[in-house]
């Protein structure tokens, strides 16, 4: 299934239709979600997300507080919501990784949600904490996501590349490379074999590379994260990234880490 997560705030004209969207589901009035959701527009949070491929197939938002005792457990994400019929579809997880993203590029080094869910987030990265009472006197799991950092960003490292752009991949011919993909010699990954990588910023096949380390493709599905390389003092940002990994990483749960 093809679809866009939308940060509201880059859509505004789409707020109204998403907070009936999210009354609809939830039950709380609709003037509730909208105020929060102009009030994204001041700061970092609260942030409110949909999946779309036009009308809306599912949604979350980013809160300080999900109506709970802990003040300490701060931000939190809320309102997690996928239509049915779109349900198994990875509309969950690329909203919740989204999410994530953003709020580690805000400074944020932990998120927070509550639910009646006891096994669905950990698939995402999510860990459980502690039981929380709410305001009405009900107790909820506490779930927690530290944002993740990882030393090898900004090292530089060889790519060996064994899959050139252009090139197909072994068991699926139809599988065309549209970038330099290899591994790193002597660097073992978490399959046990060598470290896989994706070389950005390189517009033309190569045998071997040197550059930095720009980013890592979290993986939550699968026994190895991926290393994204590009050449000294080339950037790219998170969306960039993404689109041009987009090609393997859409049959993952993952999440890139700057």
């Amino acid at each position: 299934m093809s679809f866009t997560i939308i940060l509201l705030n880059d859509y505004p004209d789409r707020m109204e239709e998403a907070a009936a969207w999210f009354s609809g589901k939830w039950g709380i009035p609709k003037e509730v979600y909208l105020e929060s959701m102009r009030a994204s527009l001041q700061g970092p949070v609260p942030k409110w997300y949909i999946a779309c491929d036009g009308k809306i197939l599912g949604g979350l938002g980013v809160i300080e507080n999900d109506f709970h005792e802990r003040k300490d457990l701060t931000p939190n994400i809320c309102a997690v919501y996928t239509e049915k019929e779109c349900r198994g579809q990875k509309i969950a997880g690329a909203l919740l990784n989204r999410a994530c993203e953003d709020l580690k590029q805000a400074g944020f080094k932990k998120v927070y949600l509550l639910t009646d869910h006891d096994s669905f987030y950990e698939k995402y990265g999510w860990h459980f904490l502690c039981d929380v009472k709410g305001y009405d006197g009900d107790v909820s799991r506490g779930y927690e996501y530290e944002q993740i950092c990882d030393e090898r960003i900004g090292t530089t490292l060889t790519v060996t590349v064994d899959r050139p752009l252009g090139s197909s991949h072994p068991k699926y011919p139809e599988h065309i490379y549209p970038l330099n993909y290899g591994y790193i010699e002597g660097m073992t990954g978490g399959d046990g074999e060598e470290q896989d990588a994706y070389i950005l910023g390189v517009d033309q096949p190569v045998g071997r590379f040197t550059g930095k380390v720009i980013a890592v493709v979290k993986r939550f599905d699968d026994d190895e994260d991926k290393l994204v390389v590009a050449p000294e003092n080339t950037t790219f940002s998170l969306e960039e990234i993404r689109g041009k990994i987009w090609f393997q990483e859409r049959y993952f749960h993952s999440a890139v880490i700057l």
